[in-house]
């Protein structure tokens, strides 16, 4: 839910040119990220939360540190780093519910999961 409502918030401030052509893409990328370790265990859920959240908010970063440097956008950058804290707090609360303790299996999706996210941000900026 809170992800919908970032999109949403995100989307408002762009103009329609700068929306991904491959939202839909990305939606059905997330749902399956949230299922497919849902068919294992809550550490694996917790696991793939705390891989997502970590990208996102250092993706989140990444903006967030450009717009000070250019001094621009003061009202994104505030809507950015508002995101961000949602995003920070979800992986925090997801590394206190998960075991200390995974899998090689699981470390792998880890990986996976932060990689394919890395290149989904690619593949956005080309479009």
């Amino acid at each position: 839910m809170t992800e919908e409502n970032h999109l949403r918030l995100i989307s408002n401030e762009l103009a329609v040119y700068h929306h991904s052509v491959f939202l839909p893409l990305w939606k059905l990328a997330g749902y399956l990220t949230g299922a497919i370790p849902s068919l294992f265990s809550s550490n694996a859920v917790y696991a793939t939360i705390d891989a997502v959240e970590t990208f996102v908010g250092e993706h989140y970063l990444e903006q967030i540190d450009r717009l000070k440097a250019e001094a621009s956008y003061p009202e994104l950058r505030s809507l950015l780093e508002k995101c961000r804290d949602d995003e920070i707090n979800h992986r925090d609360e997801a590394r206190v519910a998960k075991s200390p303790c995974s899998s090689p299996f699981l470390r792998v999706w880890c990986w996976l999961v932060g990689k394919g996210s890395k290149y989904a941000v690619i593949l956005a900026r080309w479009r």
